[in-house]
């Protein structure tokens, strides 16, 4: 009896085919986990990548914010007072950096208060003028407008 049969050659080939498929399988396996841990690893790097854009987008923002406010603070502003120096005569003073430009009594007011003065002056900083007020008693704030300022901006009376 020959041990080289037809089937014995087949199980033979098999045998070795086996034995050099193995290695190839276990390297194909470690393979694909590695294929899986860098998919891993590029979520999470895609992750952190994406915080750190919103981070910069938020600092951005930040930085941008803060540049306005600056720039606001540093513009010339008008800041009026008025101030009772005597029966019916009050002082209307201009404390901010920039020129009151058209000041104007709103209309409201000039309902409440009967005025001897021409409005629609320019108050340069610094700078006070004398009004008259009388008829009604005049209110605790008065409401002026300029160039610049279309909104009716409340103006204590300091008594």
């Amino acid at each position: 009896m020959t041990i080289w049969t037809r089937d014995n050659i087949t199980l033979g080939v098999a045998l070795v085919a086996a034995a050099t498929s193995a290695p190839a399988l276990w390297i194909s396996l470690r393979s694909a986990k590695a294929a899986e841990a860098s998919v891993v690893e590029a979520r999470r790097s895609a992750d952190a990548a994406e915080q750190s854009a919103q981070a910069g987008e938020r600092q951005a923002s930040a930085a941008a914010e803060s540049l306005a406010l600056q720039q606001e603070a540093a513009r010339p502003k008008v800041v009026l007072r008025v101030r009772r120096i005597g029966k019916g005569m009050f002082q209307l003073q201009n404390e901010g950096t920039a020129t009151a430009v058209g000041l104007l009594l709103h209309p409201d007011d000039e309902d409440i208060v009967e005025r001897h003065e021409d409005w629609g002056l320019a108050l340069p900083p610094n700078d006070t003028r004398e009004v008259c007020f009388s008829g009604a008693d005049v209110p605790s704030k008065l409401r002026f407008t300029w160039e610049g300022q279309d909104v009716p901006e409340f103006v204590p009376v300091i008594y």
